[in-house]
């Protein structure tokens, strides 16, 4: 996930050394919001928390790539990355952080907790250990 919205907040127009803190800002988000819904994971259910973020996730992952399309324009390189090749300057580029980091919210709200339930209920109690770190090994993005 980190890798993932600082290329996008290069796009967005942020430079430098303001990516990393604008990283940082998302893992203060990521747990935040993972480290708040925990206790309340049985009482508000699983399946509504996955329906929820699954729609939430949808709506935002479309309204940043409108954005994008319709406000943004192609570019030889940002910042000298010759692989980004379209830039979003702005109002529009700060809509897109804002978005992003929305969905970091969401994400920790929904998604990533009831993974890692699922992940440590799914082994039986002799393989649970070695089944979680697997499972982590293989989710790198909520690590």
């Amino acid at each position: 996930m980190c890798s993932s919205l600082i290329t996008v907040f290069r796009m967005a127009g942020l430079t430098g050394n303001t990516t990393l803190y604008s990283s940082a800002i998302q893992y203060v988000i990521f747990l935040v919001t993972t480290g708040i819904i925990l206790p309340y994971i049985d009482r508000v259910g699983r399946r509504t928390l996955l329906l929820i973020g699954a729609v939430c996730s949808l709506i935002l992952h479309f309204t940043i790539a409108g954005v994008m399309a319709t406000q943004g324009h192609g570019v030889d390189s940002v910042e000298g990355n010759a692989n980004l090749k379209w830039e979003v300057t702005g109002a529009s580029g700060k809509a897109v952080i804002a978005m992003s980091y929305i969905f970091v919210g969401i994400y920790g709200f929904t998604w990533a907790p009831v993974g890692w339930i699922y992940c440590s209920e799914v082994f039986p109690l002799k393989y649970r250990a070695k089944g979680v770190g697997k499972g982590f090994v293989h989710n790198p993005d909520d690590g």
